[in-house]
């Protein structure tokens, strides 16, 4: 599936979910979620060489701490932005920004280790 099938998937769903909106409106949102649900797969399937690479690249070098969190980072990231977005479409603005904000707060909970290594690293080279 390449960029152009996801944009007319994307379309299809926006006009089925506007149209049964009309008649049904929890269905046109079951429309809107399924429709993000595919295209979320479609995401997974894409990243999933990335993430491949650097796992082989995080095992062979040295520095696999850091690869590691920018790994899980960039995951956070994904799964929240999925359930903002589906909690948007629900209408429910304000849980969505909860989510945001939890991904946000789980990402520096993430960095926490490398910013005491950056400052551990910092004071060697200082005192040396």
């Amino acid at each position: 599936m390449n960029i152009l099938s996801v944009v007319g998937v994307c379309i299809v769903g926006c006009v089925c979910a506007v149209c049964v909106k009309h008649l049904n409106n929890s269905i046109g949102i079951l429309c809107s979620v399924v429709c993000s649900l595919v295209i979320s797969v479609f995401i997974f399937q894409r990243v999933m060489p990335c993430i491949d690479f650097l796992k082989a690249l995080s095992s062979e070098g040295e520095n696999n701490e850091y690869l590691s969190v920018m790994l899980k980072g960039c995951c956070i990231c994904f799964i929240s932005e999925i359930g903002v977005d589906i909690c948007r479409d629900f209408g429910e603005i304000s849980i969505a920004q909860k989510v945001e904000t939890a991904g946000k707060v789980e990402i520096l909970v993430l960095s926490l280790p490398l910013v005491r290594s950056v400052i551990e690293l910092s004071r060697e080279l200082m005192s040396n």
